[in-house]
């Protein structure tokens, strides 16, 4: 992907470009969640499955559910990113990053992020939930 094209979805959905965590396991979210060995480990072995198999559905769904067990924010939203880049993601999995996006908003300045996301899990998977969700 280029990196206009990061640095758009990053702006739509409240990433920081000059955010290190997926590089730098001293990132934001590693000093930010007290995280036990055993988590640590599973989310550092995830991420070599994925970087020799970035078509593993089964390791993106665990990382995901990993990261957002241990509250790592920033990370979670680069896994989902990477997930939808290669799968469309199903109502569950859309409920649960709007959801979680839902939790950082401070101001309705933060609310057109929300909305391009509900947009984007519309494109990507028909739910009647999801519309529920726009609509409230």
């Amino acid at each position: 992907m280029a990196s206009t094209d990061e640095d758009m979805q990053d702006a739509q959905l409240g990433g920081d470009e000059n955010d290190t965590s997926s590089s730098d396991p001293e990132g934001s979210d590693f000093n930010d969640v007290d995280i036990s060995e055993g988590d640590m480990n599973l989310i550092m072995e995830l991420e070599a499955r994925l970087e020799r198999n970035p078509s593993d559905y089964d390791a993106h769904i665990q990382f995901i559910q990993v990261l957002r067990k241990c509250g790592m924010k920033e990370r979670i939203r680069e896994a989902r990113r990477a997930m939808q880049a290669i799968f469309p993601l199903n109502e569950s999995l859309w409920l649960d990053w709007i959801a979680d996006e839902l939790e950082t908003v401070t101001s309705e300045e933060d609310l057109p992020k929300i909305m391009r996301l509900l947009e984007q899990a519309h494109q990507d998977y028909m739910s009647v939930d999801l519309w529920t969700q726009h609509v409230e």
